[in-house]
């Protein structure tokens, strides 16, 4: 029942932080998806400072309306206490590479009209230790690309991607663990049995727990 409880608070501190969050939201589709990681540096002083990466994945085709990756991206970082610890940090110009050209499969040639690039933005942040209190580093995105057919007028839905450092965590110097690969093909052919790896890297832990859950509902036009 006690982890129940705090499953449920967690979900209504979320949904409150994202609907407080201020990012600018562009009426674009072109988010295809993305992934936010912490690594932990160093501490001084009862502050620890997080190496803070931000991968996000975007259509680059000509013939869309997508946008650019924001210049700087806008992150929000919460609390659990229902407060900001700093509402609009600024992370920056990304890094950006073109990765639809480095697809390879033996059975399979991509459409000439498909362009991915992934935008890879890095911060260092600096928090002081909480006994009791997590951090939410928080980033949001409008609006995903119209070719998802999973999810109902995608091209209005936005995305938000985020990461929580638990007390425990700030504690124990932990860093969160990562994907493998981050890239957001699937190479499927026809009649071919296909493997698909969620695997991570550990830095700081034994084990990974994967839960499968709706999207944020946020950044919408």
């Amino acid at each position: 029942l006690h982890y129940l409880i705090n499953m449920l608070l967690r979900q209504l501190l979320l949904i409150f932080l994202i609907l407080m969050a201020s990012n600018m939201c562009m009426k674009a589709a072109h988010i295809i998806g993305g992934v936010m990681s912490y690594e932990y540096i160093s501490t001084e002083n009862n502050i620890n400072t997080y190496k803070i990466t931000l991968r996000v994945f975007r259509d680059c085709n000509p013939f869309t309306t997508g946008a650019d990756f924001d210049k700087p991206a806008p992150i929000s970082i919460g609390k659990s206490d229902f407060t900001y610890f700093n509402k609009n940090v600024s992370f920056g110009n990304p890094v950006v590479t073109t990765i639809s050209n480095q697809f390879t499969n033996f059975c399979l040639a991509l459409p000439p009209n498909v362009c991915v690039q992934q935008g890879v933005y890095t911060k260092l942040v600096k928090l002081p230790i909480e006994d009791n209190l997590s951090y939410f580093i928080i980033y949001q995105r409008c609006c995903r690309n119209n070719t998802i057919f999973n999810i109902l007028a995608p091209g209005d839905r936005g995305a938000t991607f985020m990461i929580e450092i638990t007390p425990e965590a700030q504690k124990l110097n932990n860093s969160s663990p990562t994907f493998k690969s981050n890239s957001p093909f699937v190479k499927r052919c026809l009649g071919i049995t296909i493997s698909l790896s969620f695997s991570g890297n550990l830095p700081s832990s034994k084990w990974i727990a994967k839960l499968f859950k709706a999207e944020f509902v946020k950044a919408i036009r």
